[in-house]
């Protein structure tokens, strides 16, 4: 390995790395909104977690809705599902 190539692997390193901070945060926010609202859809049909997380990300196709946006929706609304 070059200089060159040296100096190109850590631009795109720090770049990397600058969005998995910036990103890390909000992933982690999003997948315990889902966590939660899998909790609550389980509990409220009387379903597996597996089967809650199905009927969760089937709502998200059919509306074209981010799966985390309805996951909130669920869990703000303590578990109104329609």
């Amino acid at each position: 390995m070059n200089d060159r190539d040296a100096a190109s692997i850590e631009v795109l390193v720090r770049a990397a790395t600058t969005n998995l901070d910036e990103e890390l945060p909000q992933a982690l926010d999003a997948r315990v909104t889902i966590e939660l609202a899998k909790g609550v859809l389980a509990q409220q049909y009387g379903v597996p977690m597996g089967v809650a997380f199905s009927l969760l990300r089937a709502h998200a196709r059919k509306t074209d809705t981010r799966l985390s946006d309805i996951a909130g929706k669920i869990v703000d609304s303590r578990g109104k599902f329609r």
